[in-house]
Order: C-alpha cells, then sequence, then structure tokens
C-alpha cells in the first residue's frame, strides 16, 4: 500500500514546521477542559472518533474568525473531513517504523495521530522515530504544537 500524505494548498515560497518526537500514546489521556488560549485564541478539542475519550485529537479555532491575529488563515485552523479520513487510513495503515511528514498540516489531526501510532516502535533500541507537520499557517502550527504537548 503506498503511503498516504494529505496535501492541501499552501505557499511555496515559505512553509514553517514543527517536529516533535512520538511521545503521544496511542490512548491518549483525557482531553484539557475548555476554556483554552492558544496564542491568545480560544480553541476546542476536536477528536478523531467522537465516540471514544481516548481518540487522538486536536484543536481547533473557536473564536470568531474577526478575533484571528493578522495574516493568520482560517482554514488551517479548523479540522477538514480530508484530515480525519487520513487520520484513519493512518491508524490503519501506517507502519510504526515510519518517520511521517505532514505537508499544509492546518491543525495537525494525521500528524497527531501519526506521533501515536508510531510511538512505541523498537522501544529497545535508540531509533526514535518523528512526525513533521509544516504549513504557512504560524497559528496552525501552533495548534499542533499545543495538543502535542497536552497528549
Amino acid at each position: 500500500m503506498p503511503f498516504i500524505i494529505q496535501i492541501k494548498a499552501a505557499a511555496l515560497f515559505l512553509v514553517y514546521s514543527v517536529s516533535f518526537s512520538t511521545s503521544l500514546s496511542l490512548h491518549p489521556t483525557s482531553q484539557p477542559n475548555p476554556p483554552l488560549k492558544i496564542a491568545g485564541v480560544d480553541v476546542r478539542t476536536v477528536p478523531l472518533d467522537n465516540n471514544d475519550p481516548h481518540s487522538v485529537w486536536c484543536f481547533a479555532v473557536s473564536s470568531p474568525i474577526t478575533d484571528l491575529p493578522p495574516n493568520n488563515n482560517f482554514l488551517a485552523t479548523q479540522v477538514w473531513p480530508s484530515a480525519r479520513m487520513t487520520s484513519k487510513a493512518i491508524m490503519n495503515h501506517c507502519r510504526p517504523s515510519w518517520t511521517v511528514c505532514e505537508f499544509g498540516c492546518g491543525t495537525g489531526l494525521p500528524s497527531l495521530t501519526a506521533a501515536a501510532v508510531t510511538k512505541n516502535w523498537d522501544a529497545g533500541s535508540n531509533s526514535r522515530r518523528s512526525v513533521i507537520a509544516t504549513d504557512y499557517d504560524i497559528l496552525g502550527l501552533a495548534l499542533v504544537k499545543g495538543a502535542a504537548k497536552h497528549q
């Protein structure tokens, strides 16, 4: 099966990234209680599986679009159906030994899912798998980093 990468529209001239080790649990701790702010913006948790309280989750902006900092893309702060489908495919098909890079990650649900899947690969060796989430939108990356930190 080919490797699955979610690609969203992104500016080609400048891309920021955040990299984190695969320290997420496949069964993350409970989600933080609202209200929570990231980069001064109200956020909410969005689980991959609404019926599983231990599901991998990400942050999405819950503030009005007018409250976003200048030069931020509202579209990068929401969870799209394609992110859910990609996350489910990663959950079912990603090999724990893979290093994963998501281009145009937005809220990063697929990246966070990949981190959860690859967490315990070859725990006895010095091999560390990583997940790289990239996006043009700095706020989107702050959401990914915040969710990774809380899980």
